[in-house]
């Protein structure tokens, strides 16, 4: 038994050094091949902003240290939230802590079963995530009634803190302290290499949203819920607005209190949540410094760069997709039935924030089979039956809500198969699927095909470690590390198999860096030699990864974070990155608040804008089709008049014959890097004159008189008063809105003049619209927009002059939208 044990530790430890040695020669030959050094996507001055922030950081951890290492972890969180505060303001770094701590106490009343046992202070990551996706789901549905507001958040956060939010302080303040030992220098250089990491792409967090997706979406949604106290959930004014987003409610809560900042800083906490989920789950088996040496192989992906520079959805659900899959391992190895419901549970909430989670289901079941199957262990089928239950409470709303409002719970994927009336049958993914044996080598070198990015966006962990870790989680990695490789490995071979995008791999990250740190301490345990060697490749890794750290988000590159602190900096970044977002302050300055705006080619930023917003890159269903299809100067007075629009934003792409049109229609307000804010005048939005002899040309079939009205036959002006008059009677459509404008001046004194129209019903019954204007002595243009009522059929228009007064009228316009009559 002896001889055959060493020999197949022999073939196990030839074949992890051959795999090693062969993504070691696959690394070198796409580096020199693809000419990654010529590649590398920092700026001069982005690499040189980079570094001196490092340097303040280890000046900064250098005195902390030199000062005493107890409490290291605490003295780091409060310089750290200081630095934050005086970039943020302390309202965003309130508004988070206030989100987190009662997610936490939430989460850790669950898996305490009510205080009845005390949690480890390596189990406040798990507490988080298992809130959040409580938190998130809870407020998803929340929003379909107009009850979000700030008092209503402040309300529901504080149960969980009535509850336990003492369990929870006594949980960070042992975490904060710090073990009993005090960690060495190797140890404490690692942890540092591992802060410096993240705070690389943290600190990018500080900045303004200026991601397309964050700006068109998620910040909206945010937006929205704050200031109209629900989310509409309709795939009419976003293509998106049914999808599971209960992330985005996260953000809304953060928002809530604390603005566009406290979202981004939700989404940073989440990040690090995530790191810290990696060095508890880690530092059991292998200890603080290999536990940080993992912190540092995840937080070393250019993906965790893009993630938490931009409003995206992916760290808070990769903490849950992870925490799920941590929590099912710690129910196959202790049998607690409490460990097995919350990872159902966190596994639910994680749905309810991306579909593609189901990617996760095989690793979970391969767990659950192992669970059934463990000798000696009746398996709590009730249990699992409860499990099952609560998780799909928390996550099947988003997609019974996609189903009773578009019949599609997938809505908009998945439409051949449920065949919405709503979109298009097929779906055509960007990046579709594949399936190849040299898919991870050419997703880490060209990167730039399977993601929105450029060569290296994926890093280099992966192709370095991941092919001989499939043979040395099992040959001498614990059962928990071998299996969390097993949930990475499986869940980016789900995914790239329907949908080769790089950002769906995110939780691999979390995961294969967990992998590696149980499997790598589970070698410190055996002094197995290959350990060095995989050190040697993961710090090479993380080296070449941080070269590529912003080859996935062009606004990294320069690693502007002046625009952090400074408000000409800020200014000056919003204008290269998002210019458009300058257009916002204008627009809510502007009266007609019922008016629309659109943005004509080029992305977009329509939250915070309080008039209704339209653009393609919003994905509104009947807006992206015309948008499309917009041609000629008919196209756009169509799209005008049936959304309403009263403002276009022309981006400077915009082809020229389209921009002549718009000009014919619309008056130019501001520009910003070369797009125009319009002001769209009444051509545009009426463009129909519903009146005969609008220039007062009195003859037979136009106007209708009342006495004698003299008229001017040189320039066309009637005198008219209140018994001489002039009107006419114009069909209309019952339910729209007209514009009533008259160009007039008072004939010898100063007099009142009315804009009036009476409109008519089949049954012979009258309403009247009226407003009541001053003239002078001058001309004037005075106008006003009536709506019909819905059952009127006719509109009696006037020439005013219904005071004893006399006045002169040049012109009179009842005009219409593109509508019958």
């Amino acid at each position: 038994m002896t001889i055959a044990r060493s020999r197949s530790a022999a073939l196990a430890t030839m074949a992890t050094a051959a795999l090693l040695l062969l993504a070691a020669a696959a690394f070198v030959h796409g580096w020199i091949h693809a000419d990654m050094q010529a590649k590398v996507p920092w700026t001069p001055e982005g690499a040189g902003r980079a570094l001196a922030l490092s340097m303040g950081y280890w000046a900064v951890f250098a005195a902390l240290v030199l000062t005493g290492r107890r409490a290291l972890p605490l003295k780091l969180a409060l310089a750290a939230a200081l630095a934050v505060a005086y970039c943020t303001g302390p309202l965003p770094v309130l508004a988070t802590a206030y989100l987190f701590a009662s997610a936490a106490a939430l989460g850790g009343g669950i898996l305490s079963r009510n205080g009845a046992k005390s949690l480890e202070p390596s189990e406040l990551p798990l507490c988080i995530a298992l809130g959040l996706g409580i938190v998130g789901s809870a407020l998803s549905v929340l929003a379909l009634w107009p009850v979000n507001g700030p008092l209503t958040y402040f309300l529901l956060l504080a149960l969980p803190l009535a509850w336990q939010g003492r369990a929870v302080v006594r949980m960070l303040s042992v975490a904060l302290r710090g073990s009993g030992s005090l960690p060495g220098i190797a140890d404490l250089a690692v942890v540092g290499i591992a802060g410096n990491l993240a705070l690389l792409s943290v600190a990018m967090a500080l900045l303004p949203e200026v991601s397309n997706d964050g700006l068109a979406f998620h910040l909206l949604i945010a937006a929205h819920v704050r200031d109209f106290g629900y989310w509409h959930y309709d795939v009419q004014r976003s293509l998106l607005a049914v999808m599971p987003i209960a992330v985005d409610f996260l953000y809304a809560a953060g928002y809530m209190f604390g603005g566009e900042m406290a979202a981004r800083l939700v989404n940073a906490a989440a990040y690090l949540a995530a790191l810290a989920l990696v060095f508890a789950t880690v530092r059991p088996i292998g200890g603080l410094r290999i536990a940080a040496f993992a912190v540092a192989l995840a937080a070393a992906s250019p993906l965790a760069m893009v993630e938490s520079s931009g409003l995206f959805v992916d760290n808070a659900w990769s903490l849950l997709l992870v925490g799920s899959t941590v929590l099912f391992l710690r129910f196959l190895e202790g049998a607690d039935p409490v460990h097995l419901v919350a990872g159902a549970a966190a596994m639910g909430a994680a749905l309810a924030m991306k579909l593609i989670t189901v990617a996760a289901f095989p690793a979970i079941a391969l767990i659950l089979l192992l669970a059934w199957r463990e000798p000696g262990r009746a398996f709590p089928w009730k249990v699992l039956c409860v499990a099952v239950a609560v998780g799909a409470l928390l996550a099947l709303p988003p997609y019974a809500i996609a189903l009773a409002k578009t019949g599609n719970p997938t809505f908009p994927f998945f439409n051949s198969v449920f065949k919405s009336s709503l979109y298009a049958l097929q779906n055509n993914p960007p990046y579709p699927g594949q399936g190849s044996p040299l898919l991870l080598y050419r997703m880490t070198f060209h990167s730039n095909h399977y993601l929105e990015g450029l060569p290296g966006a994926l890093g280099f962990t992966f192709l370095l470690l991941v092919p001989p870790m499939l043979v040395a989680a099992f040959a001498w990695g614990r059962r928990e590390g071998a299996l969390m490789l097993v949930a990475a490995v499986s869940f980016a071979a789900v995914v790239v198999v329907n949908v080769a995008y790089l950002r769906y791999l995110y939780p691999c990250v979390f995961l294969f860096a967990i992998a590696f740190g149980v499997t790598l301490g589970r070698f410190g345990e055996s002094g197995h030699g290959l350990r060095a060697a995989l050190v040697a490749a993961g710090a090479g890794s993380i080296v070449a990864s941080v070269l590529f750290l912003t080859a996935s988000f062009a606004p990294t590159r320069d690693y502007d974070l002046a625009a952090a602190h400074d408000a000409s900096a800020r200014s000056a970044y919003v204008t290269k990155w998002a210019h458009w977002r300058h257009f916002v302050p204008l627009l809510n300055g502007f009266p007609d608040q019922e008016l629309g705006v659109a943005f004509l080619g080029g992305p977009s930023y329509l939250a915070e804008i309080r008039r209704p917003a339209y653009a393609e890159g919003n994905y509104v269903l009947p807006f992206r089709g015309r948008l499309k299809n917009l041609r000629s100067r008919d196209d756009l007075l169509k799209l005008i008049a049936d959304f309403d629009l009263g403002y276009l934003m022309l981006d400077a792409s915009l082809e020229r014959q389209l921009r002549a049109h718009v000009v014919g229609v619309a008056t130019p307000l501001a520009s910003f890097s070369g797009s125009t804010l319009y002001r769209v005048d009444h051509r545009g939005r009426f463009p129909v004159e519903r009146l005969a002899g609008p220039r007062m040309e009195i003859e037979p079939g136009a106007w209708n008189m009342h006495g004698t009205v003299p008229r001017d036959p040189q320039t066309g002006v009637v005198l008219v008063d209140h018994d001489h008059v002039l009107w006419q009677r114009v069909p209309i459509v019952g339910g729209r809105p007209y514009r009533y404008a008259v160009q007039v001046r008072c004939h010898r004194e100063p007099a009142d003049v009315r804009l009036q129209v009476i409109w008519h019903r089949p049954d012979g019954s009258t309403s009247l619209s009226f407003r009541n204007v001053g003239c002078l002595p001058d001309w004037i243009e005075e106008e006003a927009v009536f709506t019909a009522p819905p059952d009127a059929v006719h509109a009696v228009v006037f020439a005013t002059g219904h005071g004893k007064e006399e006045v002169e009228v040049r012109g009179v316009s009842f005009r219409s939208k593109l509508v019958a009559p």
